[in-house]
């Protein structure tokens, strides 16, 4: 084995995958979500899954009110909640 190293130090990725016990893998590629998607996606989950809006408010950091105002942003209230607001 050469050490190809310019710096005269050995790093991993220096080191071949067979040596190093490493497969690469190849990702296909995937288009990242928005912070805000994220952010969607898991209150609706958590609310599909029942658990209480004070709970998922305490969760995520950040209050009940911020949770509803959210939940309008993001049309995740049902409408029956919305016409006694």
């Amino acid at each position: 084995m050469v050490n190809d190293a310019s710096s005269g130090q050995l790093t991993s990725d220096l080191v071949p995958p067979e040596i190093a016990g490493i497969r690469q893998t190849y990702h296909r590629s995937i288009d990242p979500e928005s912070p805000e998607e994220t952010e969607k996606r898991l209150i609706r989950h958590l609310l599909t899954l029942n658990f209480d809006r004070n709970k998922i408010a305490q969760q995520l950091n950040m209050s009940r009110a911020t949770l509803y105002r959210k939940m309008i942003k993001y049309r995740l209230l049902e409408k029956k909640i919305l016409s006694e607001q």
